[in-house]
């Protein structure tokens, strides 16, 4: 049976939009400014909750800051579990459930700048920090209840070092001498320790681990210059057992993305956008693949939808279910295998053309 979890996504309204109809009123820049928003939603591992993120503004900081909050699957209660002019981001279930990791950019004792991990009790209490490095986390992954996958820099270059001590803190923009490789560690709750698990030179953008944490996708951009479809983006598969990798998709116009793991790890789905301009990454439709892991070969997953994908997708236990481009509206669709032929069934939920995302 295919259990999925519907959220909407809504924009909260300031209250003069609220009034009566007769008394309408045009947005105001304030209005806009002061709209709170929602996103990072995480369900439990038990499925009865949803950790998310509200943003808002502050006056005090003069930007926006975000906090975390908690609620009942069946929507009777709602938490705030954080508070404050720190954000608070990218909230993770443990596997079990019993604990709450996420970013924060709060001090903490002061030694610690930029955003850091922390744990958090969803029962309640005060949540404690987890890492005190020099550039702090740019985002992490659960692999067990003791083992974490963290993306982050390692110590300051020498050129670094010298500019903070002449105090010169110009930034050029899309600096190549300042493309700085970012890598993946393993860091266990226990000692708190970091073991580098990739050696790479180019920095990681994106990564995608399997389930049972011994494969990863990473994906690592050649340049700074953002867009730059002269020099395609590296693709590499990890073997974290054996201590390996080895570049996948050397195609020069074969871009893909969104990688989603099968949940046996026997592979993982992708998508990549069907285009007549490819050099320039022109628009086009972006179609589903499917990249076996003992064969290393990849193959085109028949959507039967020529419009192909909108927002991707949500892995099952025997498939997927899709959000399927058609228009200003999606479609959404299950897909299941048995061997090598594929089954398609419409969702049929209420007001199913008007979803926007699905966990």
């Amino acid at each position: 049976m295919c259990r999925v979890l519907l959220i909407a996504f809504l924009i909260l309204l300031p209250v003069n939009s609220m009034a009566d109809e007769a008394e309408k009123t045009d947005w105001t820049i304030d209005d806009v400014i002061s709209r709170e928003n929602v996103g990072d939603f995480d369900i439990s591992p038990d499925g009865n909750w949803v950790v998310w993120v509200k943003s808002r503004t502050s006056k005090e900081k003069d930007s926006f800051v975000s906090d975390l909050y908690l609620s009942a699957a069946d929507g009777s209660k709602e938490i705030r579990l954080s508070r404050g002019d720190d954000s608070d981001s990218s909230p993770a279930w443990r596997p079990d459930g019993g604990m709450i990791a996420f970013l924060s950019d709060r001090k903490g004792d002061g030694k610690a700048k930029g955003r850091q991990l922390w744990l958090i009790d969803p029962a309640g209490g005060e949540p404690w920090r987890l890492t005190a490095l020099e550039h702090g986390v740019q985002s992490f992954r659960w692999l067990d209840d003791k083992r974490m996958l963290l993306l982050l820099r390692e110590e300051s270059y020498l050129r670094e070092t010298v500019a903070k001590e002449k105090k010169d803190d110009v930034r050029v923009v899309e600096d190549p001498d300042a493309f700085y490789p970012s890598r993946l560690f393993e860091f266990t709750l226990e000692d708190k320790k970091l073991r580098r698990l990739t050696d790479n030179e180019l920095p990681i953008r994106g990564y995608s681990p399997s389930h049972d944490g011994r494969w990863i996708v990473t994906t690592h951009p050649l340049t700074p210059h953002v867009p730059d479809p002269n020099n395609k983006p590296k693709y590499f598969l990890w073997d974290l057992q054996e201590g390996s990798s080895e570049e996948i998709f050397p195609d020069p116009l074969f871009y893909p993305g969104g990688f989603a793991w099968a949940l046996d790890d026997s592979g993982f789905y992708f998508s990549r956008t069907s285009t007549s301009d490819y050099l320039n990454e022109g628009p086009g439709a972006n179609f589903l693949y499917w990249f076996d892991l003992e064969s290393r070969s990849h193959s085109q997953v028949p959507l039967e939808h020529e419009w192909g994908l909108a927002r991707g997708l949500g892995v099952t236990a025997d498939g997927f279910v899709a959000s399927l481009a058609a228009g200003h509206k999606f479609l959404w669709a299950r897909y299941t295998r048995e061997g090598g032929s594929w089954s398609k069934t419409m969702l049929e939920v209420e007001d199913v053309d008007h979803l926007y995302s699905l966990e």
